[in-house]
């Protein structure tokens, strides 16, 4: 029996052709070099100012777990204490030890229920500058050492982001911004008294306490909130402010007095163009 291969001429060509093509190029493109462009990457650590509210850009372009409370949203939801205004964070966990906001116990994201309460894994910064005596070895506060009038926002961050501010901070950082000094010299005061509660009979005064001074019965009711604050510029470059805050009275738990000072003095000095450090 014989047999026979028939093959059409022009599609046998054809293939012939591209196999020859397919294997001139692959064996041309081993040969050759490709080089790539130069590639350059920045980063740009975060401003020790921080945004001024959670709308900003720089909120919602952050790749870690970011809240600011902004000076709007401090007064709004009629703050007492640092202590009230960081309650609604997510992730931050407040412990009431004074009920003034003197020396908030903050644990962040689960973290820092030993000791003082302050987290291991987070830090306390004002105006980005950490205020521990040993930030790196003891993270713990003897005192809070701003008061709720001194503040003008509050960022919040946590995250992998939070790690630029030290090596105890991978829970998260806690940025307290005092007021900025502005521009024109301008001058504030403001008191703010609070009623605990009444007695148990309806009046101011118990019973009990009658004949006492005032001090000692309508004062353990009340605490006095007083703050003072001068700043301004002197110039172009150098400007000045100085804050003071007084709390006295009776906190809202019974034998629980208050008396806190606390003074804030900051300086600023705008470098221009002829000036080097």
């Amino acid at each position: 029996m014989n047999g026979y291969l028939r093959v059409k001429t022009p599609y046998f060509l054809a293939s012939v052709v591209l196999t020859f093509w397919a294997f001139n190029s692959f064996m041309s493109a081993k040969d050759k070099h490709h080089f790539l462009k130069k590639v350059t990457t920045t980063e740009q650590k975060f401003s020790s100012s921080a945004p001024l509210s959670y709308q900003s850009e720089e909120v919602r372009n952050s790749t870690s777990s970011r809240t600011v409370i902004s000076n709007k949203e401090l007064k709004k939801t009629g703050n007492l204490n640092i202590e009230n205004a960081l309650q609604n964070v997510p992730g931050i966990q407040i412990r009431d030890a004074t009920g003034t906001g003197v020396l908030p116990k903050i644990s962040v994201r689960g973290f820092g229920g030993g000791g003082n309460g302050h987290s291991n894994t987070g830090m306390i910064l004002v105006n980005g500058i950490p205020i521990y005596g040993a930030p790196y070895s003891n993270i713990e506060l003897a005192i809070f050492p701003v008061t709720f009038q001194s503040v003008d926002r509050i960022d919040v961050i946590k995250g992998g982001t939070s790690v630029q501010y030290g090596p105890n901070t991978f829970g998260g950082v806690v940025n307290v911004i005092t007021k900025e000094i502005p521009k024109e010299w301008e001058n504030q005061a403001a008191e703010r008294i609070t009623f605990w509660g009444r007695s148990s009979n309806g009046n101011f005064v118990d019973p009990k306490e009658k004949g006492k001074p005032l001090a000692q019965t309508l004062g353990n009711q009340m605490l006095f909130n007083t703050y003072g604050r001068t700043a301004g510029m002197l110039g172009k470059y150098i400007g000045i402010s100085a804050q003071g805050n007084w709390i006295n009275g009776q906190g809202f738990r019974q034998n629980s007095p208050t008396k806190v000072q606390n003074y804030l003095l900051d300086a600023i000095y705008k470098i221009n163009a002829t000036n080097t450090l």
